[in-house]
């Protein structure tokens, strides 16, 4: 059976082009069959309109051809790198590549053009940097923010954690899971653009000062991202923002108290209200039949426990009540030190600490049949919001004005928000399925973490 969401392809554009969500419903009967003898995975069509045909609303001429456009030039940009990789072979590759990994062990910065010339001396490279920038992007490598983490490739628990994640998230989508993400971000008043057509001769002061008085500004004002913060939370479906779940919080702090991490002042019991809220929500939207799901971060704000377990460092009468619970009789004068010892054999007994983790959120989700999942530390790259909140700040950045208040930037969030097409959803999912695909296989070549729930089993 076809799962909600199918795969299509322009095949005018190539096995290459880009792959878009389609609900099954929208498809043909004949779509229907020959995506089911497929394969390839996925419905490859004739040109970028015999779907969407069966839309409400349509594609506009314009905009498929721009999309198609862009597809084309994409294509030909894929295909000059992938010629100019040809030139080498797998030795060259290899001498390059290891070359690029020392400098990321040695923190040695470089440019096109120095490890241009490190290649000369290292093996004679023969050809121009223009060749060498198309060879790096084949295989894909690319001049971008710093963003490695250590933490996400050497700590043990993350690895693991990773691995549960992935293979839970692809056992989820085969059994046709509705699949939603939740996530916080935050908007601040005056909320503009940091960049814009200005003049560059002098510094904008000077030009104040000695130029015409009738036109005392020589630029833009400059944005700040200081000052009053609104928190914004959401939920994301896999057709839209759920309505519903659209909320933005005006902390009534001072501003100076107010910190970049929003996750300083939103509170454990905001969170759960917000919860109690929009959980109902996400079951009504869930289609029958289908296992709903919802997707959110570590924060520990999300993390309020039903019950708190002792550490070594608890109150005594804190680890008698636990021992109570769990029908454990223990000498009232017995030593913290020896009272923890019997908490801590309960706790192993029952598959360790963390698995004793009872959360509220989580207990009370799964009693209206929500599934929680959590993403691991360090990997919000795996949830399509964060794309969506990409798309609110640039939207708001370019709408915007430095003396907009705060109340103004926060009703065009919503108004943004809720006006978000099933188009810009769909990108965001199929983009975060390439991102987890390309991980699994990067995984699979050289990580042997994706295979240890296999073999913890055997």
């Amino acid at each position: 059976m076809l799962p909600p969401r199918v795969k299509v392809r322009f095949s005018n554009l190539g096995l290459a082009s880009s792959t878009l969500l389609w609900p099954r419903e929208r498809l043909s009967q004949l779509q229907i069959n020959e995506l089911d003898k497929s394969p390839l995975g996925f419905l490859l069509i004739n040109n970028g309109t015999d779907v969407s045909t069966q839309t409400e609303s349509g594609t506009s001429r314009s905009s498929q051809t721009s999309f198609e456009n862009q597809q084309k030039r994409s294509q030909t940009r894929k295909a000059r790198n992938e010629t100019a990789l040809k030139l080498l072979d797998s030795d060259e590759i290899k001498i390059i590549t290891d070359h690029i990994q020392q400098c990321y062990v040695d923190d040695a910065n470089f440019s096109i053009q120095s490890l241009h010339a490190d290649l000369q001396n290292l093996y004679d490279y023969p050809y121009s940097p223009t060749t060498l920038f198309r060879q790096l992007k084949a295989l894909r490598y690319s001049y971008k923010l710093k963003a490695y983490n250590p933490f996400c490739t050497t700590r043990e628990e993350i690895i693991s954690w990773r691995a549960r994640y992935l293979r839970s998230m692809e056992e989820l989508r085969e059994q046709g899971a509705f699949i939603c993400y939740y996530d916080e971000t935050w908007v601040y008043h005056g909320m503009t653009k940091t960049r814009g057509w200005n003049l560059t001769d002098t510094n904008p002061y000077l030009v104040a000062n000695m130029g015409d008085l009738k036109k005392p500004r020589p630029g833009f004002a400059s944005s700040s991202d200081k000052g009053r913060r609104a928190i914004v939370l959401a939920v994301v479906t896999e057709a839209e923002i759920l309505p519903g779940s659209v909320d933005i919080v005006i902390p009534n702090r001072n501003p100076s108290e107010i910190l970049v991490d929003y996750h300083q002042y939103m509170s454990s019991e905001l969170y759960i209200e917000y919860m109690k809220k929009v959980l109902p929500q996400i079951v009504a939207a869930t289609p029958t039949g289908r296992q709903a799901v919802l997707v959110i971060d570590n924060a520990s704000i999300h993390n309020t426990l039903v019950d708190k377990l002792p550490t070594k460092g608890s109150k005594k009468c804190d680890l008698l009540a636990f021992l109570e619970k769990h029908n454990i009789a223990s000498a009232v004068n017995a030593t913290n030190n020896e009272l923890w010892e019997e908490a801590k054999s309960i706790m192993e007994a029952n598959g360790g600490r963390d698995a004793m983790k009872r959360y509220f959120v989580d207990e009370y989700a799964e009693s209206l049949g929500v599934k929680i999942v959590r993403l691991p530390p360090y990997h919000c790259q795996f949830s399509p919001i964060e794309l969506i909140w990409n798309q609110l700040k640039t939207h708001l950045r370019s709408a915007g004005k430095t003396t907009d208040k705060l109340e103004v930037v926060a009703d065009r969030a919503k108004a943004w928000l809720k006006n978000t097409n099933e188009s810009q959803i769909a990108w965001t999912y199929e983009h975060i399925l390439e991102i987890e695909d390309g991980i699994k296989l990067v995984m699979d070549e050289d990580d042997e973490s994706w295979e240890l729930d296999d073999a913890s089993d055997m």
